[in-house]
């Protein structure tokens, strides 16, 4: 309801041209595969990353690549082109003593990088190389842009597909198995904190709160974390050994599969043409919607889908995807149809879903932890029945 029908109906073309177009001609030509979970235990690295779902993962990865590419050279045309205009710099609402000093966050930015560096090697046995990790804290950088432009535009951030990126640059330069979950994983978590970031920094420059409270409240936050997070893996660790039901960490195989992949040179079979055509539509696209004249830009914006969206809608399963899509179109017929109350309430009762959500999510992760069985769409959960 909160994104808007032109990024929901991009995300859903996303997934009709991912799980109902190529996903059934991959699998029809024998480029990728259905595994059964009895199959998926005997699976080798190649089969398991051949399945339709991570074949549509490489298309959408590089329509995600190309389209962050150009439109992070576009803009970067843009802010030269302002700068040689002279045009006046944006005024900051917050008074001079709220804002964060330079070098508080230019200090603790070179001491965490240094942190990692000398840190990580260590905490494999030096297994990793340290120059590895410097590049993946580059890469780190980079795609960081690419996961705040995503989360702006789509209410998502692809973590786990920007981690992958970093694998696939690693990979080139001759990384093993250790070394490039390592790097994705540095990807990963700097994309997620940059998006976390936007997020609460957006929303306080909306309530004009002050930056330099926000620091504060930000860096309190990450320190108490530590102990929290320490505490949440162990109590799940205590009571079910991680990779094993009901916790199998699907994502961390598919990651640990991945990496096997790449090491071993097995990309899936025939996707690279497609990440190819895939690649030069979604860098067109930033280029065709920056060359439309001013006047024309918003019949063309319904014409064109959003690149970053119409890749997520292939990269996410179609059961995240359908409800965004229904709740875009509620929102738009109550917008039509009765406006003031549309204006008093969309917000409060999207919110509402969100907070709903989250909050039952909790609680269900916490039944399946001690075993108690939950409802899954009107069926008991397989993992918690099958014990009972």
């Amino acid at each position: 309801m909160i994104m808007g029908l032109h990024t929901n109906v991009s995300m859903l073309l996303g997934a009709i041209t991912g799980w109902a177009i190529l996903g059934p001609i991959s699998v029809n030509n024998g480029w990728s595969k259905f595994l059964s979970k009895t199959e998926m235990d005997t699976a080798t690295s190649i089969q398991k990353a051949s399945q339709p779902s991570n074949w549509i993962l490489w298309i959408a990865l590089s329509i995600l690549i190309c389209e962050a590419i150009t439109g992070l050279l576009i803009l970067v045309i843009k802010v030269v082109h302002s700068l040689a205009k002279r045009r006046p710099a944006a005024h900051d609402p917050a008074l001079p003593h709220q804002l964060v000093p330079t070098w508080a966050w230019v200090s603790g930015l070179v001491a965490s990088c240094i942190l990692c560096v000398v840190l990580i090697p260590s905490i494999f046995n030096w297994k990793v190389l340290w120059y590895l990790v410097v590049f993946s804290l580059f890469l780190s950088f980079i795609v960081s842009i690419l996961a705040v432009k995503s989360l702006g535009e789509t209410d998502l951030n692809p973590v786990s597909g920007v981690g992958k990126i970093s694998q696939i640059l690693v990979a080139f330069l001759g990384a093993d198995i250790l070394t490039s979950l390592v790097s994705g994983a540095i990807a990963e978590a700097g994309a997620s904190q940059a998006g976390d970031l936007m997020q609460d920094l957006k929303t306080a420059h909306i309530l004009k709160a002050s930056p330099r409270a926000m620091f504060i409240g930000q860096m309190v936050g990450s320190i108490s974390s530590i102990f929290f997070s320490v505490f949440a893996y162990k109590m799940y660790s205590t009571i079910h050994t991680i990779g094993t039901p009901p916790f199998t960490a699907p994502t961390a195989n598919l990651w640990l599969d991945t990496a096997r992949a790449l090491r071993h040179k097995e990309i899936p079979h025939s996707v690279i043409p497609f990440c190819i055509a895939f690649g030069i539509i979604g860098g067109l696209l930033p280029i065709i919607e920056a060359l439309v004249p001013v006047k024309h830009k918003k019949k063309i914006h319904w014409i064109l889908p959003n690149g970053i969206a119409f890749a997520i809608g292939m990269y996410i399963t179609p059961n995240w995807t359908i409800p965004r899509f229904i709740g875009a179109l509620i929102n738009v017929i109550w917008k039509k149809g009765w406006k003031q109350s549309h204006l008093n309430y969309m917000i409060i009762v999207a919110s509402g879903f969100v907070l709903g959500e989250g909050m039952l999510s909790i609680l269900t992760a916490g039944f399946k932890a001690f075993g108690i069985p939950v409802w899954d769409i009107g069926c008991v959960s397989q993992q918690s029945s099958s014990g009972h």
